[in-house]
């Protein structure tokens, strides 16, 4: 999953409750995606717009690893 879509889904699918079925898969892939890209479950729950909390987001990004910095490193 690229950024932007990482982004948008968090913020398209934090906006959404309960989430059920192909949403819920969608969420899981998004917060995995974003700890790839390096952010933390913080940045993630912030880029979500407070749609997920960190909590939601840890247990959803669950044994997803970092897989490219860059994006966080630019950050810095």
């Amino acid at each position: 999953m690229a950024l932007e879509d990482t982004i948008r889904t968090l913020q398209e699918l934090g906006k959404r409750k309960p989430l059920q079925g192909e949403e819920k898969r969608q969420s899981e892939e998004a917060a995995s995606a974003s700890r790839e890209f390096g952010f933390t479950d913080r940045h993630s729950s912030i880029l979500s717009n407070g749609g997920f909390a960190e909590t939601t987001i840890k247990e959803k990004a669950r044994g997803a690893r970092v897989k490219d910095r860059s994006v966080m490193d630019r950050e810095r």
